[in-house]
Parts: C-alpha cells; structure tokens; sequence
C-alpha cells in the first residue's frame, strides 16, 4: 500500500484519484477503508456489505464535518438503483468547500462553480487552485446534493451569491437523463429567482454516460493543459 501519513490509501485508490486529476495534498485526505472497525461510527452498521471503500471528509459552507464513502462495488438499494457513495444516515442537501479557496469563497467577484460529484468537485479544486482563480469551486454530492426535500439546503443559502455569476459543472448526462435535466432546472430556478445570481451558466462536458469533470481533466496529459481546458469551458 502508498503510506500518506498516519492514513494508509491503497495503491488501487491512490490510482483512481491520480487518474481524476486530483492533486497529492488532496489525496492525502482520502483513506482507504478494508475493516469493519475502520469505518467511521456512521457506517458501522452496514458492516463488510459496503467494504472496501475509500473515505472521503467534505468540509461545508456552514462549518460541518461530514463523511461519505465510496464503495469498490456498488450494492443494490430497496429501490433497485445502485449505490456507489454512502452518506451517513440523516445527511441531506450539503455544499462542499476547498480550503485552498477559503479567501474567495465570499468574493462575488469571482464566479461561483457548483460541481457534481465527490472526484469531480476535488478535480476542479486541483485545476482551479491558484493565486488569483478564475472560479470558485463548490461541491456538491449529486445532482440533487444542493437540495433539502427538493428545497435550497442551509449550506446553498448561506453562499455568498447575490450579484454573482454562477457557473454548474454536472455530469454529460444532463443532456441525455430527465431527472438530471430537471435538478439542473429547479437549481437554476433557485439561484436566479431567490438567490438573486447575476447569471447562470451550465458548463458542456463532452462525452456520453456519466462522464464527469474528474473523466475529462484526467484525461489531459498536463496540468497546463487542464488548465486551458477548465478555461476553456468556462
């Protein structure tokens, strides 16, 4: 296994981040997860059903911790549809941030950039990390993540976005899956009509299915190059 630290990540999780465009520091806050006793007290319950699995710790915009798991192989919920991230149970609608963008993240000068999904959010973190970036990123857990009972959650309302410009990264199935098409129209609908953003622009990713901002920057060969493709997009 690849020791970060007190944590261990194993090579196989330490290649799918690396593969997703995410930087090593931010690597090093993941951690592996092969023992029911690792698992964080909100997990314990499901016991080996959800292991191995990879921690990630989402901070919010309100000041929370909270962790989500990944699982190497997606079970089967009560209603048919895999399941590949775990939340602990009473976790809602949260908003994740990147230290690295603690300065900005009130700046309305800058644009806000909400990404969907949990490697997806830490690439664009990775890309964007700069002095001076040309978006902030925020994270959000699924294309419903923002939402509370499909309403605006606590962490969405305590943005600093009025006046803003408003840039959302959701997977390339927005163009193809209704449901994904409807969360992006009620969020657009929140963020203009109550949260009085200046605009609101949906960031194209190409390629089919699921595939996420973590897919394309991982595919480009450089840093720089990610860089001009993240601007690009923009």
């Amino acid at each position: 296994p690849v020791v970060e630290g007190a944590e261990v990540l194993t090579a196989r999780h330490h290649k799918t981040l690396e593969k997703a465009a995410i930087s090593p520091d931010r690597i090093k806050l993941v951690r592996s997860v092969e023992r029911d006793e690792d698992l964080a007290p909100e997990f314990r319950r499901w016991g080996d059903r959800v292991l191995p699995a990879m921690e990630f710790t989402w901070q919010t915009v309100t000041g929370k911790t909270v962790h989500q798991i990944r699982l190497n192989n997606p079970i089967t919920g009560k209603d048919g549809h895999e399941i590949r991230y775990l939340f602990g149970d009473g976790v809602s609608g949260l908003i994740g941030v990147d230290p690295a963008f603690a300065d900005h993240q009130d700046d309305t000068r800058i644009p806000a950039m909400l990404v969907e999904g949990t490697k997806q959010f830490l690439a664009a973190a990775s890309t964007l990390e700069d002095g001076q970036p040309s978006a902030v990123p925020f994270g959000i857990p699924g294309c419903w993540g923002w939402s509370s009972d499909e309403e605006p959650c606590d962490d969405l309302r305590a943005m600093a976005l009025a006046n803003r410009d408003v840039l959302v990264a959701f997977d390339a199935d927005l163009q193809s899956n209704p449901m994904v098409f409807l969360a992006a129209s009620r969020l657009k609908g929140y963020l203009e009509g109550e949260f009085l953003a200046r605009s609101v622009r949906f960031l194209v990713i190409p390629g089919g299915a699921k595939d996420g901002l973590d897919d394309l920057l991982g595919r480009q060969p450089t840093p720089e190059r990610r860089m001009e493709v993240m601007h690009n997009l923009i």
